[in-house]
């Protein structure tokens, strides 16, 4: 442990206590992996659309409003996601900062190959003369970025509160190095993409009804409740499997050894199979709020595991500076006050414009 110790850089001070940022990061993080839902749901099902457009009129249209709605929902889930991963570099820069370092040319090759997505999602959107054969392999590219995006991240995320894998560096030292030897991290991954497309499902089911009515949006509604109820109902064994393949110690913390945490889990687990259930009856609203509900205890656990791993190495964590700085703090907590603000005025104006 000792050697650990002294591999892992030292931190950087907090200019204000540390539940602060912990909460923001949490609050930040539950918006960003909505809009990833919905961003990542959209890419997929306008893949979808082009492939079956090639025999179906109907598909091809769907396809296409599909990559009308991607830029925007690209815009929201950049945005957003600005925000958490600031936190998590406040929080734990130190351990973050190695484990980029680490898979060093994959994490560079990672902005290249998204500016390169996210083009093909504008091209697709804007490009009214393209031919549908070219839009249908964009899309495809566009959907695979977009996955491959999500592998690098957790990679990233697991190795960062793994220091005992930080050696393994020296076997991959051309900045190739994955965090592929973690038995918990390819359950996570399917975990999410499940977790990602039962969100959009829902979106692109309440999208419909809105904007199509009761009678026209029925195809894409019945798509669309399929997509996350399948999906919700998948996630289910990728979040067993990843539980079982966690550290003992921390397996038993969130199964049976505090009773909150053990309530949490439990809840995380429920509510998935729930509103999946929901969601395959096509009782979209009510899937929804469980869905919600149950994203915001499951990104308490998630944080619950991080602190876990990381808590053999609590003196490297960031503590709270000498000089705290509660005025930038406010300043912060008003303007992101504001931005969600304007983010709901817009959200809310485009509901009236489905509605009209």
């Amino acid at each position: 442990m000792n050697n650990l110790i002294n591999i892992i850089p030292n931190p950087d001070p907090l200019p204000v206590a540390a539940g602060w940022f912990q909460f923001l990061s949490h609050l930040t993080y539950y918006l960003h992996l909505i809009s990833v839902g919905i961003m990542f749901s959209i890419a997929i099902s306008m893949a979808v659309g082009y492939f079956k457009g090639k025999s179906d009129e109907n598909w091809l249209s769907f396809g296409k409003e599909m990559g009308h709605l991607l830029p925007f929902t690209i815009a929201f889930a950049v945005n957003l996601g600005v925000a958490p991963l600031l936190f998590v570099q406040v929080l734990y820069g130190n351990f973050f900062y190695t484990a980029s370092t680490l898979i060093g040319t994959n994490w560079m090759l990672l902005i290249v190959v998204l500016i390169l997505g996210y083009y093909g999602a504008y091209w697709i959107s804007f490009r009214k003369s393209g031919k549908p054969g070219t839009k249908r392999l964009l899309s495809l590219f566009v959907s695979i970025v977009l996955a491959w995006t999500g592998f690098i991240l957790v990679n990233v995320n697991t190795l960062m509160m793994r220091p005992s894998e930080w050696k393994s560096y020296f076997s991959h030292m051309g900045g190739f190095h994955l965090n592929t030897g973690d038995p918990s991290m390819l359950p996570r991954y399917t975990f999410y993409i499940f977790l990602l497309l039962a969100i959009g499902g829902l979106f692109i089911a309440l999208y419909s009804k809105i904007k199509y009515g009761e009678t026209n949006s029925k195809p894409w509604v019945a798509y669309g409740a399929s997509l996350s109820g399948y999906s919700l109902l998948l996630t289910l064994p990728s979040y067993l499997l990843y539980m079982w393949l966690l550290p003992a110690n921390i397996r038993e913390v969130l199964i049976s050894g505090n009773i909150f945490w053990t309530f949490l889990n439990f809840l995380c687990f429920a509510g998935l199979l729930i509103s999946g259930f929901l969601a395959l009856k096509k009782k979209l609203t009510l899937a929804s709020i469980v869905l919600l509900i149950d994203l915001a205890a499951f990104v308490l656990v998630r944080g619950k595991v991080r602190s876990l791993f990381l808590k053999p190495f609590s003196e490297k964590l960031s503590t709270i500076a000498s000089n705290t700085q509660y005025g930038v703090m406010i300043l912060f907590l008003v303007t992101l006050v504001a931005g969600l603000g304007l983010v709901f005025w817009i959200l809310r104006k485009t509901y009236k414009e489905l509605k009209g």
